[in-house]
């Protein structure tokens, strides 16, 4: 959460502004970010873990999926601040 807090807070503040106003904003918006809700998407079939270590095309399968999943929300969403993990 604190990435993304800050990431918004630094495109809202120009560089030139006091740490203070920065440190504000990025409170504010860690805070907004605290409170949102957070759903999870799972969109693979689970596997047997056992199975998932030693099967490197069902790693790579997953990878992949998870990929092309962000990418989709990315557009979808028009998002600003993307933080996802392989990014």
């Amino acid at each position: 959460m604190a990435t993304l807090a800050h990431r918004i807070a630094k495109d809202k503040h120009h560089p030139s502004f006091k740490e203070d106003a920065y440190k504000e904003t990025f409170n504010s918006e860690k805070k907004s970010l605290l409170e949102c809700d957070v759903s999870l998407v799972k969109f693979y079939e689970p596997l047997d873990s056992d199975k998932y270590t030693k099967d490197k095309r069902a790693q790579h399968k997953q990878e992949i999926e998870l990929y092309l999943f962000e990418v989709y929300i990315a557009v979808k969403f028009k998002t600003l601040h993307n933080s996802f993990r392989t990014h």
